[in-house]
C-alpha cells in the first residue's frame, strides 16, 4: 500500500466484512492461478502425448499400406496362378471328355441291347409299380 498513500488511511475506513470479501476475492484469485498453471501443465502433457500419437498413427498407417499391397500382390499371384492351374485341368477335362463321350456311346448301344433283350420292358414296369 506504499504505492498508494491515501489508501493507508481509507482501509482503516473500509468495512471488516468488505475486507472479508476482498481476501476471499484475492484467495480465489491465487487458486485461479495455481490451477491455471496445472491445466497448462496438463495440457502440456496431453499436447505432446497426442504428437507422439499422431506420429504412432503415421507410422500404422504406413505399415498398413504397405502389408495391404503385398497382400494385393500375394493375392493377384494366387490368382494368375490358380488361372494357369485351371487351364491345365480344362485340357486335361476336354481330354477327358472325349473319353466320357466315347464312353457314353458304348453304354448307349450297351442299353440298347438290353432293351431289345426285354422287349416293352420300362413299359412293363413302371405300370406294375403304379
Amino acid at each position: 500500500m506504499s504505492d498508494f498513500p491515501s489508501f493507508g488511511d481509507a482501509s482503516s475506513s473500509i468495512p471488516e466484512d468488505q475486507l472479508r470479501m476482498i481476501d476471499n476475492i484475492n484467495s480465489l484469485m491465487s487458486e485461479l492461478a495455481v490451477e491455471r498453471e496445472e491445466l497448462m501443465r496438463a495440457l502440456r502433457i496431453e499436447s505432446s502425448n497426442c504428437s507422439k500419437l499422431k506420429e504412432l498413427n503415421r507410422d500404422l498407417t504406413q505399415k498398413l499400406e504397405t502389408q495391404t499391397q503385398r497382400l494385393e500382390l500375394l493375392t493377384s499371384e494366387r490368382m494368375a496362378n490358380e488361372n494357369v492351374l485351371a487351364r491345365q485341368v480344362d485340357t486335361h477335362f476336354n481330354d477327358a471328355t472325349m473319353y466320357a463321350d466315347e464312353g457314353d456311346e458304348v453304354v448307349e448301344r450297351v442299353l440298347g441291347w438290353i432293351m431289345k433283350l426285354f422287349p416293352g420292358g420300362p413299359k412293363r414296369r413302371t405300370s406294375k409299380l403304379h
